[in-house]
């Protein structure tokens, strides 16, 4: 009972043995807890070493690479500004170190010249050059020596012959050996110094390859290109991705085409946090699929630009939102063509994607516009009229002066073609000067103003026969004079034309002379499809 009272377990009715054990339970537990505690405790010390560690760490970082940076030749010199100017920055390194390339070359071939020179002048001394021949260049000193020993040479054989060979055979040998000795010393000082400057260069690439470490570090695979090109920023940076479901205002809207139909959201970074925000909370109703979107607000009295359009960001319903937020202005490209547009014409916009990251925002939005039909049915638009086509006897006249003429040509093989070509084809590394202006200037004698210079283009003509005609027998002059084969797309509209006209006997007509002479030389889907028609219409034998 004394034992019981000093432990503070008052002494009455029932267990003593589970009142005892009890209270050991419990101070067990109380140990532990304070054991847990005290852990803790040190890992919250070791948490704490480890940010200021870190601190550290990004503030000596952040001082090397402003140091890095400091000479740079940029003017904005943040994170971002380093990142988009690193092309520039290889660039500039890899002009530097072709530069420095050069000059070396510069520099070996300047002490090259030196060495010729200084052989030359000792040459010119050996062979008792005058003051007046001492300004020559070093090749016109080695060359009149060449010239004077030529001279001796002739005499030598003379005075060989009249008895004083020996003498003189001495002489010529003593005076070869000496040019040829100077002239091997030159080139062997040329090759030396040549081949010093690669070793050189060989000998700090392999410091650096030395300094590298041997082993190499796996990386993890990225993103791809593809996908690093959509977002702007690899995923590694930090960019919250997000793309938006439909937030289109009610009712029936496509893209405009104005560009693509997208366009990015300009001025956000003046009011990045604003932005933030917002379409972080737009994410969080495009999860939950409540609604939000964006309105276009003009805003005629902008001092920059009278056709400004702001961007509003809105959450809640688009007839009666919640919330509205200044996100940006609509590029000044997009907003002038816009102005453009019918007075009256609806148009809305959509969010599409943004980008969050540490410094910037991005934001995609669309344009929209009615449909088509919505246009035309609210007066904006007019229907495209339906192309008429155009055939009258004058053309049926000249086609058939066609198809007669390719049934009077020669047809030609795919060798002779390329025989006619290359005879034809102006060559300005292998032609002379005179060639070439002879060939231009019969290209010029033979051209005249063409259907297909039209400043108004040629698809206005696809349903016009006689101007079908006239672009094929021009490309048939070509034919004869050049050997070019003539574009198929031409001969197609005529079949097309004759086709819908019912002229099935001219169409197969036609078709047989065309394929006599471009079925097999022709290239290209184009003149696969002409041929196809051809079979199928009868004008040649099936394959």
């Amino acid at each position: 009972m004394e034992a019981a009272r000093a432990v503070n377990l008052g002494v009455g009715k029932g267990d003593m043995a589970a009142r005892v054990q009890r209270v050991l339970t419990l101070e067990e537990s109380d140990r532990k807890a304070w054991s847990k505690w005290k852990d803790s405790q040190k890992a919250i010390d070791k948490l704490d070493d480890d940010a200021l560690l870190k601190k550290d760490e990004i503030k000596r970082a952040e001082l090397e690479f402003e140091r890095l940076t400091s000479s740079l030749p940029l003017s904005d010199r943040s994170v971002e500004g380093v990142r988009t100017a690193l092309p520039q920055l290889r660039n500039l390194l890899r002009l530097h170190t072709d530069h420095q390339r050069l000059d070396e070359r510069i520099v070996a071939l300047q002490q090259a010249i030196s060495a010729l020179s200084d052989g030359a002048e000792r040459l010119a001394k050996i062979l008792g050059a005058t003051e007046d021949q001492g300004g020559r260049e070093p090749i016109q000193t080695i060359d009149q020596a060449r010239l004077r020993l030529a001279v001796p040479s002739a005499v030598l054989r003379f005075h060989c012959a009249a008895g004083s060979k020996r003498a003189l055979v001495g002489w010529r040998k003593r005076v070869s050996f000496s040019f040829w000795w100077i002239i091997g010393g030159v080139v062997l000082v040329i090759l030396g110094i040549g081949a010093w400057k690669p070793s050189k260069t060989t000998r700090h690439r392999r410091h650096h390859d030395e300094a590298r470490p041997s082993i190499k570090e796996a990386k993890p695979k990225g993103p791809s290109r593809a996908t690093q090109r959509r977002l702007r920023a690899p995923v590694s940076m930090g960019w919250e991705v997000h793309e938006f479901g439909d937030n289109a205002p009610a009712g029936d809207w496509v893209q405009w085409k104005i560009g693509s139909g997208w366009f990015d959201v300009q001025g956000l970074f003046n009011r990045k946090e604003a932005v933030r925000e917002f379409l972080r909370l737009a994410a969080q109703a495009d999860e939950r699929g409540e609604p939000f979107g964006a309105l276009l607000k003009p805003e005629p009295d902008n001092k920059h630009d009278k056709n400004a359009m702001q961007v509003i960001g809105i959450l809640g319903p688009h007839e009666a939102p919640t919330s509205r937020v200044f996100l940006g202005y609509v590029p000044a490209d997009a907003v002038a063509e816009v102005a453009s547009f019918p007075e009256g014409m609806p148009i809305a916009v959509e969010l599409k994607k943004s980008r969050i990251g540490e410094v910037d925002v991005i934001l995609n939005c669309a344009g929209l516009w009615p449909p088509a039909k919505q246009r035309r049915e609210l007066g904006f638009e007019k229907a495209p009229s339906k192309p008429v086509t155009r055939v009258d006897e004058n053309a049926l006249e000249k086609l058939d002066q066609l198809i007669e003429r390719m049934n009077a040509m020669p047809a030609l093989t795919a060798k002779q073609a390329a025989a006619r070509q290359k005879t034809n084809r102006i060559d300005f590394i292998e032609d002379d000067d005179a060639t070439i202006q002879r060939k231009l200037a019969e290209l010029e004698a033979d051209r005249s103003p063409s259907v297909l210079e039209d400043p108004d283009g040629i698809k206005q003509y696809d349903n016009d026969l006689a101007k079908q005609v006239e672009i094929v027998s021009e490309g048939l002059d070509g034919w004869e004079r050049s050997g070019m084969t003539p574009a198929p797309y031409y001969s197609y509209r005529i079949a097309v034309i004759l086709s819908k006209q019912k002229e099935v006997e001219r169409e197969k007509a036609f078709l047989a002379a065309w394929c006599r002479h471009f079925s097999e030389i022709g290239i290209g889907q184009r003149y696969a499809d002409l041929v196809e028609r051809a079979r199928k219409k009868g004008a040649i034998p099936p394959a």
